[in-house]
């Protein structure tokens, strides 16, 4: 008998007898048993070839025991094999796992690593296009191939021992997509402004990300700065390069890339026309640096355009000199100025000033040097044009008073009142505008006038008087002034004793004196003066009275009264009774001595009394000296 040879099978595989190299055998016996030492099942063990089926997870050497019972009294015998029973290999590719598109992933990375056990080797295969390197090992390295991505399956291969077949296990290995990014083109914009960037020339564009984010350089507010036309609003001082970076943000393991495009800011032209401003009719140009706050610019180029009818001397100078046309006068002109950047992103930059062209306030004077002869009053008028829409007369030298101006349409005028100390000097009267434009640059115009005053001939021919008609008529004359003689006419010229002489005695003749209520007018003139001022004449009326009877007057009349006695009566003053009194302080039937004028000795009022039966008169003289005046009676003879 014979057990046959020792033989091998693996874990959890059936071993069949059969199988032995050597088989087992036996002769002359009764009947046949296997026992073994294994945890297993052995089936048909009372024949050669039983098979046995190890129990589970068995392994190592099992013994196998053949017996042979004899047949009749022979003893059994036995033999033995042993089966040994080689652990089956065992595999675990670990957990699946992700890479980024072009990322090496190495499997000692898995969150559950690959395993192995009862192999006599282990080999990775894969359905990639990239390359596995140390692929028999538990951690070998895969490097996808140029843009692999998606799902590569990788199957680990662990070789049994013995008669133990391979077995394998897979995990997958998913390969994200890279993210990419594209900030897109650089761009300008002007100071001031907003970009945005969907009109960038090349769009920013990125693909395979999970989100995105533009950050920058700027002072400025970005919005939607998660998308790939945000805006940005620039702040209002903010010029240079802003660099904006666009990240993009990987799926998976991926990780993020980023890319940068520059937005240049160019300063914004700046225009400033400076202030407004005022030239009055007359100024031949006007100089824009002279303003109160002249022009200024920036970032740009300069000229200017107007409104206005003059010139300009150079439009492209900051502050040029403007030549005022008359046309301009009363207008207002419109300076622009423009600003223009030499980038094509900036808009030309405008301002405006004002330059108004004020009419000019005109005065005239119809004759603005003349002499007249001493007036009481002086008649001025003038004259405004222009812009004036007032003007007023104004003594610059003289003693009189100058009244309140009037105005009738453009015509100013006012009246002069003259004073004795005005004569033989020079009078300047100013006619003078209104201030056109208030504190503009027009100014109120004047013109004056140069009066000179010559001094008048003067001359009094004396007061009219009465007298009897057998006196002569002594004429009380006087002149002065310009005055260098005078000359008396009326009457014969004959009968004065002299004609020349104020102070004469004109002699009436017999037919004179015979004649009835004669009435002489006797007229003294001057010569004519050198200058403007004319001769001049006055009149004395001498009334010559005709003596019909006689007058007695009472002694109810004193010979000399002050001015503050009391009235007289004169109703008994004179006889016949019943006349009529006439002269200076009597009134009716009383004489007021406090109304008697007072002359010099040489002027003598009279006074009349006047009856049905003749006449008298009552003569008042001054005594030289002596302001009381006092009173004597003249009787006219009869005849």
């Amino acid at each position: 008998m014979n057990a046959g040879s020792d033989a091998e099978t693996c874990q959890g595989v059936t071993f069949n007898f059969s199988s032995q190299v050597t088989p087992a055998s036996a002769t002359n016996y009764a009947s046949l048993l296997w026992t073994h030492t294994g945890t297993g099942t052995l089936f048909n063990a009372n024949t050669l070839t039983p098979t046995y089926q190890p129990g589970a997870g068995e392994t190592g050497a099992v013994t196998f025991t053949l017996t042979a019972n004899g047949n009749g009294s022979c003893a059994p015998v036995n033999d033995q094999m042993i089966l040994t029973i080689t652990p089956a290999p065992v595999v675990n590719a670990g957990s699946d796992a992700e890479t980024c598109q072009g990322v090496t992933f190495n499997f000692s990375s898995q969150a559950t690593p690959a395993s192995a056990s009862n192999y006599s080797s282990i080999l990775w295969t894969h359905t990639g296009t990239g390359t596995l390197t140390n692929a028999t090992t538990l951690t070998p390295t895969y490097t996808p191939g140029a843009g692999e991505t998606g799902s590569v399956t990788f199957t680990l291969t662990a070789n049994g021992n013995g008669s133990c077949a391979p077995v394998n296990d897979q995990m997958v290995l998913t390969i994200t997509p890279a993210p990419t990014v594209n900030a897109g083109s650089d761009a300008e914009i002007c100071q001031g402004g907003n970009f945005a960037f969907s009109s960038q020339l090349v769009p920013a564009s990125a693909a395979n990300y999970s989100s995105l984010l533009w950050t920058h350089t700027g002072s400025g507010t970005l919005f939607n700065a998660n998308t790939l036309t945000p805006t940005y609003f620039a702040s209002p001082l903010e010029t240079g390069t802003v660099s904006f970076i666009l990240t993009a943000f990987g799926n998976g393991s991926c990780v993020s890339v980023n890319d940068m495009m520059d937005l240049l800011i160019t300063p914004a032209p700046i225009a400033n026309a400076g202030s407004n401003d005022a030239v009055c009719e007359g100024t031949a140009s006007f100089d824009f640096a002279t303003r109160a706050l002249p022009a200024s610019f920036a970032n740009g180029s300069v000229s200017w355009s107007h409104t206005g009818s003059g010139s300009l001397s150079n439009p492209s100078d900051i502050n040029p000199v403007y030549t005022v046309n008359a046309s301009d006068v009363s207008t207002t002109i419109t300076f622009t100025l423009t600003v223009t950047s030499p980038s094509s992103v900036c808009a030309p930059s405008t301002s405006q000033f004002i330059l108004q062209v004020n009419r000019a306030a005109q005065v005239s004077v119809p004759i603005p040097v003349t002499t007249v002869c001493e007036p009481q009053k002086i008649n001025l008028s003038g004259f405004i044009g222009g812009s004036a829409s007032s003007g007023s007369w104004s003594l610059i030298t003289g003693g009189g008073s100058l009244s309140v101006s009037s105005i009738t349409g453009l015509n100013v005028t006012a009246v002069y009142d003259t004073v004795r100390a005005d004569v033989g000097n020079t009078l300047v009267f100013r006619l003078t505008s209104n201030d056109p434009d208030g504190t503009g640059p027009c100014v109120p115009a004047y013109a004056d006038q140069f009066i000179t005053v010559e001094e008048s001939p003067k001359v009094f021919a004396g007061n009219d008087f009465q007298v009897c008609e057998y006196e002569d008529i002594n004429l009380n004359g006087s002149f002065g002034g310009s005055a260098s003689s005078v000359t008396w006419s009326g009457g014969v010229p004959a009968q004065y004793d002299n004609i020349n002489n104020p102070i004469t005695t004109y002699n009436l003749s017999s037919s004179e004196r015979s004649a009835s209520n004669l009435v002489l007018t006797f007229t003294l003139t001057t010569n004519d003066p050198p200058g403007v001022c004319p001769a001049v004449s006055d009149n004395v009326v001498v009334s010559v009275r005709d003596t019909l009877s006689s007058v007695a007057f009472t002694p109810v009349l004193a010979s000399v009264y002050a001015e503050n006695d009391p009235p007289v009566d004169l109703t008994f003053a004179a006889t016949p009774l019943g006349g009529v009194y006439s002269g200076p302080g009597v009134s009716g039937m009383f004489f007021y001595p406090v109304n008697c004028q007072h002359h010099s000795a040489t002027t003598q009022p009279y006074y009349l009394y006047l009856s049905g039966s003749g006449h008298g008169l009552l003569q008042r003289t001054e005594q030289a000296g002596d302001r009381e005046p006092y009173y004597r009676c003249e009787f006219c003879a009869a005849g």
